[in-house]
């Protein structure tokens, strides 16, 4: 139910690891986080190709703080060719 309201742009979700797949879940991709989430339990689903709105973003960096607002858009938006997102520190 969650991943077909982001399906149809209805905002982001968290899901439990095992419901996402990347090969069937084709029009939205998956953050990986860790921080408060233990890992390989959820993700964060979010609608492939669009536009995510600021406080979309806020949440998103609640969970993953190390992950920069043009990192989510990037993976997001679709300018990037990636399906799963991981947790990444950014460089300084």
């Amino acid at each position: 139910m969650i991943k077909t309201y982001v399906e149809l742009g209805m905002g982001i979700g968290i899901v439990a690891e095992m419901a996402y797949s990347a090969e069937q879940d084709k029009s939205i991709i998956c953050l990986e986080q860790e921080n408060l989430i233990p890992p390989n339990i959820a993700s964060i689903a979010v609608r492939h190709g669009t536009f995510l709105r600021g406080y979309a973003i806020a949440f998103i960096q609640t969970l993953i703080p190390d992950l920069s607002s043009e990192a989510i858009r990037t993976a997001v938006e679709g300018s990037s060719d990636m399906t799963c997102l991981p947790c990444v520190t950014q460089p300084n």
